[in-house]
């Protein structure tokens, strides 16, 4: 599947030390084929520092309404513990003891069988990727979709 679903294989790295694994998606729906599906907010820091160095005007209270509306269209909840599994606990016991905060991810996955190879490509189409979720929309709108062309500009 990395020959099938990744850019070159996913042999793509970043420049610099260390250099690191940048894993592309080549498909409908790109990098949300073959990523792990983990949804999160932007955090309040973040925003808040994007309105101090970019001048945008956005907050949480601002994005509630986008991040509810996406998270819907996604079909994004908490993994639960059975699919979570054996590492996941281990985790959050080691969390509790130190006093840190912990919990579940948040993912786009309905109907998950915890087939454990996300990243490889779901094979019950679980994952709420783009090709399976704003695609289709996409193209009920009007749009087309053209797979296999080279873009030059």
């Amino acid at each position: 599947m990395l020959a099938r679903l990744y850019r070159d294989g996913g042999q793509i790295v970043t420049l610099g030390k260390p250099p690191i694994l940048l894993p592309l998606g080549r498909g409908v729906g790109g990098t949300t084929l073959i990523n792990s599906g983990t949804c999160f907010r932007t955090p309040a820091r973040v925003l808040e520092r994007w309105q101090h160095e970019f001048g945008m005007d956005i907050s949480e209270q601002s994005l509630e309404p986008c991040f509810e509306r996406v998270e819907q269209a996604l079909s994004v909840s908490e993994v639960t513990p059975e699919l979570a599994g054996a590492n996941a606990q281990v985790a959050r016991r080691g969390a509790e003891r130190l006093g840190w905060s912990h919990g579940y991810l948040q993912r786009n996955a309905r109907g998950c069988v915890g087939s454990g190879v996300c990243t490889l490509g779901c094979p019950t189409s679980a994952k709420q990727h783009t090709g399976i979720t704003y695609v289709p929309r996409a193209q009920r709108a009007g749009a087309r979709i053209l797979t296999g062309a080279r873009v030059s500009e």
